[in-house]
């Protein structure tokens, strides 16, 4: 029975060999020791591991930190370029007005600035014979009794 028993296990060490000599096979083998290998080193490779998966989370999170400080400043500096350049814009466009004016001021016809000018030297003197008329009337008022001096009486 010793001789059915060792003819038995050759050929199971036969065909172990066959399987493992096949690639595919070969690696699904190894896999599945592995993952038997890690389940009965997990607890005592977790307590070892454990330091350092806090110390991977924590870099994380300061990582993360550190990402969403810079975009706040990022997003900051983009405000400031856009509020900087729509205050440029808005000074540009003034200015732009304002020679248009002055242009279409400076563009009238030769008439239209000669009579514009005629009408402002006009109300220049009707302003001016209007304050005469004032200093002449109060000129007329003597400082003594504030009646109207009578030039025929001297």
């Amino acid at each position: 029975m010793n001789q059915g028993n060792n003819s038995n296990s050759n050929g199971y060490r036969k065909h172990l060999y066959s399987l493992l000599s096949n690639k595919g096979t070969k690696g699904f083998a190894l896999g599945i020791g592995a993952t038997v290998a890690v389940a009965a080193l997990l607890p005592t490779v977790s307590k070892a591991l454990r330091p350092l998966a806090v110390q991977a989370a924590q870099g994380a999170i300061n990582l993360s930190e550190k990402a969403l400080s810079k975009g706040v400043q990022l997003k900051e500096n983009i405000e400031d370029i856009m509020a900087e350049a729509q205050y440029k814009h808005h000074v540009e466009k003034e200015v732009a007005a304002q020679k248009a004016e002055e242009a279409s001021s400076a563009a009238q016809s030769p008439q239209e600035t000669a009579s514009a000018e005629a009408a402002a030297t006009v109300t220049s003197a009707s302003k001016a014979e209007s304050n005469l008329s004032e200093v002449a009337s109060i000129s007329d008022l003597t400082p003594t009794n504030g009646k109207k001096n009578d030039q025929s009486e001297s």
